[in-house]
């Protein structure tokens, strides 16, 4: 549960601190996107594991941010809680879509390799 949040994150969503506290913030997630980040946050919080979650914000706009929480532990190693950061993906999501658009609609064929040689995505034209 969301006990704070920054400046920016509260300049982005329009809300102020007390409607993000506690799970609050999901109410900031665009509606299409809410159901599968609100799963997807409760069984990484219930299984104890770290997460990355990227969507749309609320306001209508083109906005995306991604929320990276990782559990944190006393010195006896309970739980005490998740630390976390909402970075703004706006910019990168936008250049991704271009690149897909780019590469879908090109004649020539294009192939993208993986890391480790396999085939990460191949245009029609390929």
């Amino acid at each position: 549960c969301l006990t704070y949040a920054s400046r920016p994150w509260m300049e982005w969503t329009g809300r102020p601190l007390a409607s993000q506290l506690g799970r609050g913030w999901l109410d900031c997630v665009a509606p299409a996107e809410r159901p599968t980040v609100e799963e997807a946050y409760a069984r990484a919080v219930a299984d104890g594991q770290a997460f990355r979650l990227a969507f749309a914000l609320s306001d209508g706009g083109l906005r995306r941010v991604a929320v990276t929480g990782r559990p944190r532990h006393d010195a006896e190693g309970r739980r005490e809680g998740y630390l976390g950061c909402f970075e703004d993906v706006t910019d990168r999501h936008l250049a991704e879509a271009r690149l897909e658009t780019v590469l879908a609609s090109s004649t020539i064929g294009i192939v993208l390799a993986t890391p480790d040689g396999g085939i990460g995505y191949a245009n029609d034209a390929f």
